[in-house]
């Protein structure tokens, strides 16, 4: 419907991706598409609420050809190599692995899906 917000939507991405400081994230993407749209419609924004959700852009970078990589240049931290440290950080790990059938996810590769939850499916909140 708006074939230029599409591209500069896209150009924003690849100039946010290409910065050495790796702090893009979807939302970036959502809160600049939501400023580029209600200055193209000349709409008066109502609530919080981004016009598409978060997903949605997640699945538009996959389709983009952006890459969800950890960020190998993290800074180290003393302490991460205790055995306390480590045996909380693998049960901590492995109990959501042994959970993965509950959660909603998205596949991997140029198509994404979302796999739905097998049975009784969690909810998982993450604050950042």
């Amino acid at each position: 419907m708006f074939p230029e917000l599409a591209t500069d939507a896209k150009l924003f991405a690849i100039e946010s991706c290409s910065r050495k400081s790796a702090d893009f994230t979807a939302i970036d993407l959502a809160n600049f598409v939501d400023a580029k749209f209600y200055e193209l419609t000349q709409i008066s924004k109502l609530n919080d609420a981004p016009v598409r959700s978060v997903e949605s852009y997640r699945l538009d970078l996959r389709r983009w050809g952006a890459k969800f990589q950890p960020n190998t240049q993290r800074p180290y931290f003393e302490g991460h190599e205790r055995q306390d440290v480590i045996a909380h950080r693998q049960e901590f790990i492995s109990y959501f692995l042994h959970r993965k059938d509950l959660y909603y996810t998205i596949t991997d590769g140029d198509q994404p899906v979302w796999k739905i939850p097998s049975h009784n499916p969690s909810i998982l909140i993450c604050n950042s």
